[in-house]
């Protein structure tokens, strides 16, 4: 997941396009620059992605570290649970090291919210994800400290 332009933000993808007017040539070009080399249909889908270019994962550590059952978490990395809900996918991106932007996008093709930098919960879980905290104990350590709910997995 390091290349496509290291995802492009949403805002500044928006800002380019603004320019292009219309104009066929400069739509096609920013076509070529900018789509993505991987589009994904499922969660499942990403989630076995980003493993196979991540080879230092295992599903087993990812599953204790995110601190879920290795029957729920095999049912959303083989695509039977299609739609885990927001908090109990977050836990699986901290584990899998994955960034903000990798997060809102397994959270996106889960159909749940992305973190929400106005919303005091999310607030921590984004500074979690950018110190690169990689268990579930060491994120709800941070929550209740900040006396915030702890995330329930």
């Amino acid at each position: 997941m390091n290349s496509d332009h290291d995802i492009e933000s949403t805002e500044h993808l928006l800002q380019k396009l603004k320019k292009i007017k219309l104009n066929p040539k400069a739509l096609h070009a920013f076509q070529e620059q900018y789509t993505p080399h991987h589009s994904f249909q499922s969660l499942s889908d990403y989630l076995n992605y980003y493993i196979a270019e991540h080879p230092n994962l295992e599903t087993r550590k990812i599953y204790i570290d995110a601190n879920i059952p290795p029957s729920y978490g095999n049912q959303i990395f083989n695509g039977t649970k299609k739609r885990p809900g927001k908090y109990k996918l977050i836990p699986i991106c901290i584990a899998m090291g994955m960034n903000l932007t990798e997060t809102n996008r397994a959270l996106r093709l889960a159909k749940a919210s992305e973190l929400d930098p106005r919303n005091k919960q999310d607030m921590a879980l984004i500074i979690c994800i950018n110190e690169k905290v990689r268990t579930i104990y060491n994120v709800n350590e941070f929550l209740v400290a900040a006396e915030l709910p702890p995330l329930e997995c």
